[in-house]
């Protein structure tokens, strides 16, 4: 099953990160989860990142918002 996900991280539509990949494959799930980290570090590199103004960014799975990204990059489960 196709799965595609979007983040956007800070407020300008060109730090936003778009997948597609597999979900049944482990590693199309693994070379996603390594596209999201080298992206995510980059962004990291050229913004300043401080806990008090992060706006915790959505992560969408397939449209449908899942996880909410911490100042560290790590992914929170949404609970519904």
């Amino acid at each position: 099953m196709k799965n595609r996900i979007r983040v956007q991280l800070g407020r300008s539509v060109k730090n936003t990160f778009e997948y597609e990949y597999e979900s049944n494959s482990k590693e199309a799930s693994t070379e996603m989860a390594n596209a999201y980290i080298e992206f995510y570090n980059k962004y990291r590199e050229t913004h300043s990142i401080s806990a008090r103004m992060w706006n915790f960014p959505i992560v969408y799975i397939n449209d449908k918002p899942t996880y909410k990204v911490t100042p560290n990059g790590r992914w929170d489960a949404i609970k519904n």
